[in-house]
């Protein structure tokens, strides 16, 4: 029988592969290019709106940066070792 720790270990890496499946349904790319298009016109299309929400946007375009970020690690990670991403 595995250790506690070696289950929390397995379990770990089983749910970060997960979290890339999940991930990768996401066009990350076209979410970016949709906030920086937003980002642009804001100004000036809706000053009041753009004004209101840019912080939010700016936070939500470096989590989404973060994450795209996290799926070409994991891309490549998989490519070099495709047996790990079936853990």
């Amino acid at each position: 029988m595995p250790s506690a720790k070696t289950v929390i270990y397995q379990e770990s890496v089983k749910q970060v592969w997960l979290v890339y499946r999940i991930l990768g349904t996401i066009d990350f790319d076209k979410l970016l290019a949709d906030i920086e298009r937003a980002d642009a016109l804001g100004p000036i299309v809706d000053p009041t709106t753009w004004r209101d929400n840019h912080k939010a946007m700016d936070v939500d375009k470096r989590a989404l940066g973060a994450a795209a970020k996290f799926i070409g690690t994991m891309k490549k990670i998989e490519e070099e070792a495709p047996q790990r991403s079936t853990t």
